[in-house]
């Protein structure tokens, strides 16, 4: 008897786990979007990987132009402390924008994955490319306009 039910729970087991006939069709097209949905995945992540590592000059530009303002109020002239205000303020929002995309992308992308409907994860990926663009591009702006007036303060250590 125990045989028998070794057997059988066998046979259900590799029943269980054996490919399941699909049409061809429906296969490659299912390879075709998982193809997109990857290739939208990298087109993000490369955007992301592009300007993460600027995110220390940033910090670096912030920090100068703040000891700046702080030592040099006096010295500036008030057309110059107007605009490294408005470049700290542009710095502090480009890495702001990145720390809320990173911060909401992978639960986002979890989420979107876990509604196991390719078009809600394109929709999501399309969306995200969209944002983290954005967010690259605030970044080149701010650290032009924050290299130009860094590069105009003297005595910089």
């Amino acid at each position: 008897m125990r045989i028998i039910a070794l057997l059988l729970s066998s046979a259900l087991l590799i029943g269980a786990c054996a490919p399941q006939n699909k049409d061809q069709s429906s296969t490659k097209v299912e390879e075709k979007v998982l193809d997109s949905v990857e290739q939208y995945f990298k087109e993000v992540m490369a955007i992301h990987d592009e300007v993460m590592p600027k995110m220390g000059e940033i910090n670096r530009l912030k920090r100068t132009i703040k000891r700046a303002l702080e030592e040099d109020q006096s010295a500036l002239e008030a057309t110059t402390a107007e605009k490294m205000k408005t470049a700290l303020i542009q710095l502090e929002a480009a890495d702001s924008l990145m720390m809320e995309w990173m911060a909401s992308f992978n639960p986002g992308f979890e989420k979107a994955k876990k509604a196991a409907d390719e078009s809600i994860v394109m929709d999501f990926l399309t969306n995200e490319r969209e944002r983290i663009s954005t967010v690259r591009d605030r970044m080149l702006e701010s650290i032009k306009s924050g290299r130009e007036l860094s590069e105009a303060i003297p005595n910089q250590e």
